[in-house]
């Protein structure tokens, strides 16, 4: 059970950090919307509202409600697709990498450390 309760421990730890660094706190969806952005953005993949809208099984005005707000803070970017330039795609931004990798640091160096 101590292993059950070091978990919980752990992703409250995760998620005051999360709340601390990015721009999720109304809702779940734009967590998503950042995680599959940025997984996309390192493996070099387009991703697009659309697909974005089947992967997590959400409807796309939904999602597109959260990337617009996103991107008007200025958190996300949409850019032409390198493969189809009639196909827009998600990216990130330099401010978004970097509160995420203030958060890895964050993170990293106290779940280290408690292990």
């Amino acid at each position: 059970m101590q292993d059950l309760k070091q978990l919980v421990v752990n992703l409250n730890f995760i998620n005051e950090n999360v709340l601390k660094h990015l721009p999720v706190s109304s809702s779940v969806i734009p967590q998503f919307v950042i995680n599959y952005t940025v997984i996309y953005f390192v493996d070099d993949k387009d991703l697009s509202i659309k697909s974005l809208s089947q992967e997590l099984e959400w409807s796309a005005g939904g999602i597109r409600k959260h990337v617009q707000d996103l991107t008007d803070k200025g958190w996300l970017e949409i850019k032409n697709s390198k493969h189809d330039k009639r196909v827009k795609c998600i990216k990130p931004t330099k401010k978004l990498l970097t509160a995420l990798r203030k958060l890895n640091a964050d993170i990293g160096a106290d779940l280290r450390s408690s292990s």
